[in-house]
């Protein structure tokens, strides 16, 4: 039967206000009291002995052979670092509530009044004080019966103090980059020896050892998957989140994986050209307006817009013309003047590459769509241009959910603003796919490693190795610490890697630890004025039922581990179910 544990991300000790409302009414917990209440059932405190150490036991955490439920919620930032006297009550009324363990999370932030790294700019070494408060509080937590998940690299942000070079140029946190870059690998690692192998002067134990320690994190939010698919492994010169030398270290690292696994150009191109083909035929009539503006092109515009198109042999993109747009007057909607080719058709489950060249009066977004040109004008496949007053190439693909013949239009939608558009060198053609480029030699380490953007342009076989790439770099850096862990500072209880599982490329990493673990929030607040502001918040105060996704039930869901890994979910929040 499989256990879960829930934990409210909630601060201890604090207070925070909300947007203003009417008709509240003063509510407080009174953070002393600890005392037996008629309408809670009794906690007792039951202080934690070696024999009370947690284990696993197929998909169950067990405690002296049985089966056991963790209810917990979490000390956050300054919030794990209360006064001694605050800790001489916190634990007590932490038990009374029916909680059993507590997560220690974002120890080492830097945005909070004092973290455990002391305000020298560095963060190799732990400030005694904050230290000591920690483990002063995690020995009443014993002695209370509440055991600890202990997180290790959070919001910690390295500095150029630490001997990271550029450190002012890592993603937050150092996302991504701590799960290969070797430096910030030892640099988890020694912290991990500090936090968890110190000897706590109240209990006479290191954390590692001392039966308290329930649970371990690696790292919080972290997937090098999601950052892939989400763009973000890229330079940021080239639109990504990485420094350059990260961004080169991971083409070094794709460079040696490629090697490893095939040895040779001839034996890499046997393994992705199975399934290259090319493009095919030209789908758009005219798309250079060498013609002039001859059918198939159409200037669409109605509901009060006003607006021409002509030929221009002005300043084209390529060959001798281009197309002009003309917006003399808006309409109530951006899509009231169209510039469109009709008459075309495509193939369901056929993808299909629209290629334009775009320039305006001045800088402007111009969707542009593949639509069907009668009712019900559905979408098949759309993009927005960020248009400037130079000529730029745009491309985008889309995958045809039905067959259409004839009666589909490729269209730019110009009526957002009154001005001048230039259109050129408009294609839509069947999508090739291409495997290994001219060029692109294992040998000399020349093999792109793509963005997950890409992944309609290639065969499936080079994009299944991208992927197997960023997996195989997410389980040595997991494999690593967990046996650094386990093997050198001889952590003894189940230890898991991250909370950020998007689909079954990063549970397959996962499944590789002690246990799992996840995250879901609903309705998270927006902070439109100061990020994280306790006064300047939106929600969209939307019910859950309306998510046709399932809401935070299937996100929960798409991250359950095998049938032989307990599941937690360390952070949940649906603080407004209205």
């Amino acid at each position: 039967m499989r256990r879960f544990l829930l934990l409210p991300l909630l601060l201890f000790p604090t207070s925070a206000a909300g947007q203003a409302f009417s008709e509240g009414f003063p509510f407080y917990l009174p953070p002393e009291d600890s005392a037996t209440v008629e309408f809670l059932p009794p906690f007792p405190a039951s202080p934690i002995t070696d024999a009370d150490r947690i284990g696993i036991s197929g998909d169950d955490f067990v405690r002296r052979g049985e089966p056991i439920r963790f209810w917990g919620a979490n000390f956050v930032a300054d919030g794990a670092f209360p006064l001694k006297e605050e800790s001489d009550f916190i634990p007590g009324r932490f038990r009374k509530m029916g909680f059993n363990l507590a997560r220690f999370h974002h120890l080492d932030n830097a945005w909070s009044d004092h973290g455990i790294f002391p305000r020298n700019g560095s963060t190799r070494s732990l400030d005694p004080v904050q230290l000591d408060r920690l483990e002063y509080l995690i020995a009443k937590l014993k002695e209370e019966g509440v055991y600890v998940n202990m997180n290790l690299h959070v919001s910690r942000t390295f500095t150029e103090a630490d001997g990271v070079a550029d450190a002012d140029e890592l993603p937050q946190f150092g996302k991504g980059v701590t799960l290969f870059d070797p430096q910030l690998i030892e640099l988890q690692k020694e912290y991990a020896a500090q936090l968890l192998g110190h000897v706590n002067p109240y209990t006479g134990r290191t954390l590692a050892q001392d039966p308290v320690l329930a649970m371990v994190e690696i790292t919080n939010e972290n997937s090098l998957y999601f950052m892939w698919r989400n763009g973000e492994l890229r330079a940021r010169s080239e639109g990504g989140e990485l420094p350059e030398r990260h961004d080169l270290m991971l083409d070094e690292r794709w460079s040696d994986w490629l090697r490893d696994r095939y040895g040779s150009t001839q034996a890499l191109s046997q393994a992705w050209n199975v399934e290259a083909v090319g493009q095919g035929a030209e789908l758009i009539t005219n798309g250079g307006f060498e013609s002039g503006l001859a059918d198939p092109w159409q200037l669409e515009f109605h509901g009060g817009a006003q607006a021409s198109a002509s030929s221009t042999t002005a300043d084209p993109a390529a060959g001798a013309a281009a197309a002009r747009v003309d917006v003399s007057v808006t309409g109530a909607e951006d899509w009231r003047v169209q510039f469109k080719q009709v008459g075309l058709s495509v193939t369901q489950d056929t993808t299909y590459t629209v290629r334009f060249a775009l320039r305006a009066e001045e800088s402007r977004s111009i969707p542009v769509g593949v639509t069907l040109n009668v009712d019900p004008w559905t979408t098949l496949g759309s993009y927005t241009a960020a248009v400037t007053t130079a000529w730029q190439t745009f491309e985008f693909t889309f995958t045809a959910p039905e067959t259409r013949s004839g009666d589909v239009r490729l269209s730019f939608t110009a009526g957002g603003r009154t001005g001048s558009l230039w259109v050129d060198e408009v294609s839509m053609r069947r999508s090739g796919v291409a495997g290994l480029e001219e060029g692109e030699s294992v040998e000399d380490g020349t093999v792109a490693r793509l963005a997950f953007s890409d992944v309609l342009k290639y065969a499936s076989a080079r994009m299944q190795d991208q992927t197997r790439f960023y997996i195989d770099l997410q389980d040595q850096y997991y494999a690593e610490m967990s046996a650094y862990l386990k093997n050198t500072l001889r952590v003894a209880a189940p230890i898991t890697g991250t909370n950020w599982n998007f689909g079954p490329v990063d549970l397959a990493v996962q499944s590789r630890l002690d246990y799992q673990d996840n995250h879901a929030y609903w309705d998270h607040p927006q902070f439109p004025g100061q990020a994280w502001s306790s006064t300047d918040w939106l929600i969209s105060n939307r019910p859950m039922v309306e998510a046709t996704d399932g809401g935070t039930i299937g996100r929960l869901l798409a991250g359950v581990p095998p049938a032989t890994r307990p599941y937690t979910i360390s952070e949940y929040n649906h603080a407004f179910p209205n």
